[in-house]
């Protein structure tokens, strides 16, 4: 998997490490373990990043806004370290990347964060 690191200041990783990328009142947090259950819907979509991204930090606050305006989705966020053979096996190369389910079969797929809303519609 390519990988681009970011520099995060201080203030960034404390940011990070507050919680701000995972489950909250209209997310779920999406792990190995859950991830064929969790798709298992109509709509679904699935935010795969890392928590130490500015970039995917970004994406989870878009997500986290797009899933309160739009409750007829099932939507997740995959924190992707040490997840190398799950990316693999979904062909997921760059984070962040999102990804609409429709019952376990994959729909469309948006790298990046700017048109991540453009897979609610």
């Amino acid at each position: 998997m390519d990988k681009k690191f970011e520099v995060l200041s201080d203030e960034s990783l404390e940011k990070v490490a507050g919680g701000d990328f995972g489950g909250s009142e209209h997310t779920t947090v999406v792990t190995e373990a859950n991830f064929g259950r969790f798709i298992n819907a109509p709509n679904v979509i699935v935010l795969f990043g890392v928590s130490w991204s500015n970039t995917c930090v970004r994406a989870s606050e878009l997500i986290e806004e797009c899933a309160a305006k739009y409750r007829n989705f099932r939507v997740g966020i995959f924190e992707v370290t040490n997840s190398e053979l799950l990316l693999y096996k979904l062909g997921i190369k760059n984070v962040p990347t999102t990804v609409r389910y429709k019952f376990g079969t994959e729909v469309h797929r948006v790298e990046g964060w700017q048109r991540i809303t453009n897979l609610f519609h």
